[in-house]
């Protein structure tokens, strides 16, 4: 996980950012069959700027191209009702119900997910946050948290866009006006 200075939009306040790429995946809510939403980049937890509620947070998907511009491939608000983020196959596979489906987060390094897990865990609470579960598959609770709070958490954005580039384009043989290898997304 990332401690980093700058964020991927400038709308957009991060708490926390994946170092590896991730990807999405979605089923239906009564489905354990997950299929790859055909997206991968970099996974930030945070909120808009803007926001007017202080449990107005979402996740958000980027791609960084090598001009260093950030651009959004996918978004879930969290609607502050109620929000059961759940660690399956630890600690590698994370998913929560959106309102008509379910969507999941296939993290590729152990070490970014369990960040991003007890960055989520550790909001502070207040008396109307959202409950956050981490349950197993097995359905044995792991811990139980909320969401909410405008404290800052320990973990920030502080890898510029340009430093992430150059760690992920060494093996990168798509050209010089190409998306960086690591951050590409991929369809499989």
């Amino acid at each position: 996980m990332s401690i980093v200075q700058h964020s991927p939009a400038s709308r957009y306040t991060p708490l926390c950012m994946t170092n590896s790429p991730v990807k999405i995946y979605h089923t239906h809510s009564a489905s354990t069959e997950w299929k790859y939403y055909g997206h991968r980049g970099v996974l930030v937890f945070g909120k808009e700027s803007f926001a007017t509620k202080d449990d107005e947070f979402s996740f958000k998907l980027f791609l960084c191209d090598e001009e260093g511009t950030w651009r959004t491939l996918w978004v879930f608000k969290l609607d502050g009702k109620g929000f059961n983020y759940r660690v399956d196959n630890l600690p590698s596979f994370h998913w929560f119900h959106g309102l008509t489906r379910k969507f999941g987060i296939l993290f590729e390094d152990d070490d970014d997910a369990g960040v991003f897990a007890r960055v989520i865990c550790e909001r502070n609470t207040r008396a109307t946050a959202s409950p956050v579960s981490f349950e197993s598959d097995s359905g044995r609770r792991l811990k139980t948290k909320t969401l909410g709070s405008a404290s800052v958490v320990s973990l920030q954005l502080s890898i510029k866009p340009s430093l992430i580039r150059r760690s992920s384009m060494a093996a990168s043989n798509f050209g010089k006006k190409s998306i960086p290898r690591l951050w590409r997304s991929k369809r499989s």
